[in-house]
């Protein structure tokens, strides 16, 4: 499984994510440090930087085109979480990673007293089985919320996860779990409003680790 992460260069003004470049006049040392994001582990170097094998910072005098590759791996704990409408093909969040929904968010549409569900999922894609919490919010701006296990079915889990509490089943490595975000639109709701909900999930191995999706509710 890829990871993530940013390499850093104080001494070329470097601090990039999956592709950058810099001009950087031959002969100049040059160092950079790797950086995994949470969730990932660092695990080499390719190119100008091949000979510092798995060290975190690499130093090396600048050549003619000389391209570095840092490469990242999952690391042990790795929740994936992702969004989809009932009527959606794909998930959106699907190897996104960040704790403001940036990337893996979902907007829908309703007018009052309508029922908006979202389908929510974490998937393991760390490298040892996991287990996750989920955490969401609840009624706010005259919308109501509930949350149910699964796909479907009519276990309500609404209490745990707006207490933090939720936990999945143990998961090995590219197993899911789901649950179901429903918004009931209150009859008093401002037309024009857009309301979002983020819903974290959070690695029990290792609570610094976390992913965060976005549903967002516009009432029409």
């Amino acid at each position: 499984n890829r990871g993530t992460g940013r390499v850093s260069g104080a001494t070329v003004g470097l601090d990039c994510g999956p592709v950058c470049f810099a001009a950087v006049d031959a002969g100049t040392p040059v160092t950079l440090t790797a950086n995994p994001d949470p969730g990932s582990v660092f695990s080499g170097w390719a190119g100008a930087c091949a000979g510092a094998g798995v060290s975190t910072t690499c130093q090396f005098t600048m050549g003619e085109g000389a391209p570095v590759t840092a490469i990242f791996a999952a690391g042990p704990a790795r929740p994936d979480a992702q969004i989809r409408r009932r009527t959606d093909a794909t998930w959106a969040g699907a190897g996104v990673y960040n704790l403001t929904g940036v990337g893996q968010t979902r907007l829908s549409t309703g007018e009052r007293q309508d029922v908006l569900t979202f389908l929510i999922r974490v998937r393991n894609e760390g490298t040892k089985a996991d287990s996750y919490v989920l955490s969401g919010p609840g009624k706010t701006n005259r919308l109501s919320v509930g949350y149910l296990l699964g796909a479907s079915g009519a276990t309500d889990i609404t209490a745990a996860v707006m207490a933090g509490t939720h936990t999945t089943a143990v998961l090995p490595p590219g197993q899911a779990a789901v649950i179901r975000l429903r918004v009931t639109i209150g009859s008093w709701a401002k037309v024009g409003l857009v309301t979002p909900f983020l819903v974290t999930a959070r690695s029990v191995s290792d609570p610094t680790v976390a992913d965060v999706v976005r549903a967002r509710v516009k009432v029409v």
